[in-house]
């Protein structure tokens, strides 16, 4: 849907010209004949007001062009200005225009990861957007050794990661595809490595130090810079940075929480960080862009276990929980602000988990009280709403989601320990054993 955006520039001051104090008559006569003759000394033009097409462009794999169309009053200028060379302006050459005019563009075709941009018209910003090649799904566990293994959706191989860790592996998707991953050491320390999809190989464990508790969560931001938040022995919660080779500096967030974080990458470059408190209401922090820790926002809610969270395209965070009647909502959290709550419904015998990825939606899974697994999708945006529920069937005992433009799926164990792959293309369960071997939850790659 097209949305039309309209903006207002004060009026501009305009001097008129000076009397011709000075100087002989016919400079005096020269002037006078060049001012009109209702001009006073300091007057007004008229405001500028615009109105753009769209304020948003999406634009297929395979590249597009397209127009956007500049609506003003006659005289008024604005300028255009972008940034990435897979999208060109292709009119105006000048790179400004005047009065009511069009901008034509071309965006180039993807051959990589989803990306997004933005072009300046004026006073407005116009987001174009991209999908990309998804990458293949991926899920971590940890093994009954303490290391790390990686299994691939549509694949049996087993991919070892090694190490000898006390919590379950974390896992997030970089936007070219790596899968980057975190855990906490026998020592409750952190380690953080990375698997290289485009050599199908593993990056040495790096020690990122901390005394931690619990299970560490993981983000990859936009930037390409992964965000691990954990929860102290203290119950309050730290981030730190890692850019696949070296971590950052420990970023406090304070607070005292009741469960450990969870944290996701939204579209617009930012991260936020979710927890409970111990009156079981919900908080956020978000994380700027420029790795800025915003502070905290009460959130509300009466939440029973610990909540889920997800990214959205469009810059807000989504997050899961469930309420003393084992419901699930989804609450929405654009910046500072906390907008709504929204119902799901359902009868839930876990915790949600929440997975973003799909072109302009989240998706909620949740296991019902006699072992079924269901997805429900939520549409982003400020037109956010529930869609219907869809069964997987399944008897899992634990399970993680992750989504992409081919659909939700799932990663989980089976009360014997064996491995389950659901896929949503395929629309069934896949049993690819590995009995014996997991020894955790499996952390899909989101």
């Amino acid at each position: 849907m097209l949305k039309h955006l309209h903006f207002a520039l004060l009026p501009a001051l305009v001097l008129a010209p000076p009397a011709g104090a000075a100087g002989d008559a016919a400079d005096r006569a020269a002037a006078e004949r060049n001012v009109p003759a209702a001009a006073e000394p300091l007057a007004l033009q008229p405001a500028c007001t615009f109105t753009l097409s769209t304020s948003e462009v999406l634009a297929p794999r395979s590249g597009s062009q397209g127009t956007i169309q500049v609506d003003t009053q006659p005289g008024c200028l604005w300028s255009v200005a972008w940034s990435r060379d897979w999208f060109v302006v292709e009119q105006p050459a000048s790179l400004f225009g005047e009065g009511s005019g069009s901008v034509t563009f071309r965006v180039e075709a993807n051959p990589g990861a989803a990306r997004t941009t933005s072009i300046a018209l004026g006073p407005a910003l116009v987001r174009i957007s991209q999908p990309g090649v998804s990458p293949g799904p991926v899920a971590a566990f940890r093994d009954v050794w303490g290391g790390v293994r990686l299994s691939r959706y549509g694949s049996d191989a087993l991919l070892n990661g090694g190490g000898a860790f006390d919590s379950n592996p974390a896992a997030a998707l970089s936007p070219n595809g790596d899968v980057y991953l975190a855990c906490r050491d026998l020592w409750n320390a952190i380690w953080a490595s990375v698997y290289r999809t485009s050599t199908k190989s593993w990056e040495s464990w790096r020690f990122g130090g901390g005394l931690t508790a619990g299970q560490p969560s993981i983000a990859v931001a936009a930037s390409g810079t992964a965000y691990i938040a954990v929860r102290d022995a203290w119950n309050s919660y730290w981030v730190l940075t890692y850019n696949g080779s070296s971590f950052g500096a420990w970023m406090p967030l304070r607070g005292v929480f009741a469960t450990d974080p969870v944290i996701a990458a939204a579209g617009d470059g930012s991260v936020y960080v979710i927890g409970k408190d111990n009156w079981n209401g919900l908080w956020s922090g978000r994380i700027s862009a420029a790795g800025a820790f915003q502070g905290w926002r009460f959130g509300g809610g009466i939440v029973k276990g610990s909540p889920s969270v997800a990214g959205g395209a469009d810059g807000s965070a989504y997050v899961a929980a469930r309420d003393p009647w084992d419901a699930v909502w989804i609450a929405r959290v654009s910046g500072e602000t906390w907008l709504s709550w929204s119902n799901g419904g359902g009868i839930l015998s876990l915790d949600p988990q929440i997975a973003s990825g799909s072109p302009g939606r989240v998706h909620a899974v949740v296991r019902d009280p006699w072992g079924g697994w269901w997805t429900r999708g939520f549409t982003e945006g400020s037109s956010h709403g529930w869609l219907a529920w869809a069964s997987t069937g399944g008897s899992l005992v634990n399970a993680s989601p992750m989504a992409t433009a081919g659909g939700v799926f799932i990663a989980g164990l089976d009360a014997a320990g064996a491995f389950w792959w659901h896929g949503q293309d395929a629309g069934a369960w896949t049993r690819m054993g590995w009995a014996g071997t997991a020894a955790g939850t499996p952390a899909a790659s989101r």
